[in-house]
């Protein structure tokens, strides 16, 4: 929970925003909205989630643990997930049954600076090269989009919202990688189904970038969390030959 409303992640995520060009504010008045919005994820959690909340408080994270968490969400400023970010807003945006074939061809390009990101993020989870028999990214067709409470903000600081909710939910999902059945998973559940697109499989990957467009920070998010199953696509659509 510290970690959530700490410094450290307001620091990363104002910059981020930054960098994605999510937001024309002074930074010091993104920063504010930031700490905002991780305050009312931590609210949400504390009310929606009381047992995980609970848990949250408690768990002590040593550094490395830390990092751990903070090196995913690192990533979203980084050049290269930026470019795949925007790269992928672009096919995202068209929405259609034929998505998964446009956005591997927009991706294909940029597959060494995916498997390097990867690495990077979760450098004890080697990427998973051999694709799941089930998954199948052809078969995917789009959902009806579910429509978010406007909440009376102004769109640019709702795309602020969506980007401190993607920056969060990376954290938690990390640190779910770092910390086992100690990290419960109730807060990055909360996160995902509040942006649309689960967790798992090829399906969850679509939908995810689906319900995330065109926010560059939670486009950015689908890849972070779902890089292998980016990877397998890529490796479906070209036959191996990329």
């Amino acid at each position: 929970r510290a970690l959530l409303t700490g410094d450290a992640f307001a620091d990363l995520t104002t910059e981020n925003l930054v960098a994605l060009g999510a937001t024309t504010l002074p930074r010091e008045d993104l920063r504010r909205h930031v700490v905002s919005g991780a305050a009312r994820i931590d609210a949400a959690i504390e009310l929606l989630h009381p047992e995980a909340h609970r848990r949250l408080q408690a768990l002590m994270l040593g550094p490395a643990e830390q990092e751990a968490g903070l090196r995913v969400i690192r990533t979203f400023g980084d050049a290269r997930m930026a470019a795949l970010s925007r790269a992928a807003a672009e096919v995202v945006g068209e929405g259609d049954a034929q998505m998964a074939r446009r956005l591997s061809e927009k991706l294909a390009p940029r597959l060494s600076d995916l498997v390097r990101l990867h690495r990077e993020m979760f450098p004890q989870r080697p990427i998973a090269f051999q694709a799941d028999a089930s998954e199948d990214f052809g078969a995917w067709r789009p959902r009806p989009r579910a429509r978010e409470a406007a909440l009376g903000q102004a769109p640019e600081v709702d795309e602020i919202s969506g980007g401190v909710s993607a920056h969060a939910r990376a954290l938690f999902e990390a640190l779910e990688v770092e910390l086992g059945g100690r990290m419960p998973k109730a807060p990055a559940d909360l996160l995902s189904g509040a942006g649309g697109g689960g967790r798992g499989g090829a399906h969850g990957l679509m939908d995810c970038l689906a319900h995330a467009a065109p926010n560059p920070s939670k486009v950015g998010a689908c890849i972070a969390l779902h890089t292998e199953h980016v990877y397998r696509m890529l490796m479906e659509f070209s036959k191996g030959e990329i």
